[in-house]
């Protein structure tokens, strides 16, 4: 998708030729691309592009794509990976000050939908408020790529509009069901997700073994932090969720996908979670901002719970 508003000022961007460009010998460690809703004119140069997504379709290991600031249409795919060695990064140059909204007659629910592995999106505001027509986005981030981090973005007025049906929806998503693994979702900040008394729409919603940690979540119609489906070996550390209508936080598993369960090996340590549940009598329901819903087996250990902050403030 094009962007839509050009962004002001001059950033200086130290960008290379397109992939197919390149000598068979440049190291792919080296590649720079560039985002910038002027495309070529915003640096006098052939090399830069006007979307994310028509940069992605060069980005080889070791890329990182550097999207100036400015106001770009959503409904992204990215397809391209990295390796352990040489991810792919998509940053924004200036934290929040590349914007993704939605497109008029979107056709996507998403406003990125990464399948790449060894990728990280870095930096990006991802800003639901403004439908305009066509497909409403019921997640903001989508992640399925093996070994993706997904950190320091502002995602928020989501899935308002969206259907709420168990089809569900989040803010960001890090999703198993591709088989993907070793998903990160880092240091966001996460708010008004899903339209009032919607109990499928939540704030981070994580499916695959990986890490939630220290990110900001409020304002959500579901729960602030659910895992569910192939949920094990995660680590939920440092989060401060608080205003989530149905919850804080649910651990649990089923409904699986790769797996048969349980959801162990999940750790949830040192985070703040309170005056969730607030869409319910107090005491009826999950009116408590943090609960454990964990199968485990003998032979593998369930959940561990410690040092977390779980307050209700009425």
């Amino acid at each position: 998708m094009a962007a839509v508003v050009a962004s002001t000022g001059t950033i200086a961007c130290a960008c290379s030729a397109p992939a197919q460009q390149l000598p068979s010998n440049e190291p792919h460690a080296s590649i720079d691309l560039c985002v910038s809703p002027r495309g070529a004119d915003a640096l006098g140069s052939p090399e830069s592009f006007n979307s994310i997504q028509e940069a992605s379709r060069f980005a080889k290991p070791g890329a990182t794509i550097h999207i100036l600031p400015g106001i770009y249409e959503g409904g992204i795919m990215t397809t391209a990976s990295g390796t352990a060695s040489n991810p792919i990064r998509y940053v924004s140059d200036v934290k929040w000050g590349a914007k993704i909204v939605p497109s008029s007659n979107s056709t996507s629910e998403m406003a990125w939908d990464n399948r790449g592995a060894y990728v990280t999106i870095d930096g990006f505001d991802i800003d639901g408020m403004s439908y305009r027509g066509g497909a409403p986005w019921r997640i903001g981030l989508y992640t399925a790529g093996a070994y993706s981090i997904v950190t320091n973005n502002r995602v928020h007025n989501i899935a308002a509009t969206a259907p709420c049906t168990g089809k569900g929806g989040a803010g960001i998503e890090g999703d198993s069901y591709y088989r993907g693994s070793n998903i990160d979702v880092i240091g966001n900040v996460v708010h008004d997700i899903g339209a009032a008394k919607c109990r499928f729409i939540h704030g981070i919603y994580q499916t695959a073994p990986g890490t939630v940690a220290n990110n900001l979540v409020y304002r959500i119609s579901g729960w602030g932090i659910h895992l569910w489906h192939d949920a094990n070996h995660i680590t939920i550390a440092n989060n401060t969720v608080v205003n989530s209508a149905i919850g804080g936080l649910l651990v649990g598993g089923g409904d699986f996908i790769n797996t048969s369960g349980p959801a162990d090996y999940v750790i949830v340590a040192n985070n703040i979670i309170f005056d969730n549940s607030i869409s319910r009598p107090h005491g009826a329901g999950y009116d408590i901002g943090a609960y454990e819903f964990a199968a485990s087996s003998s032979s593998r250990p369930a959940s561990v719970v410690s040092s977390n902050r779980d307050q209700q403030c009425r």
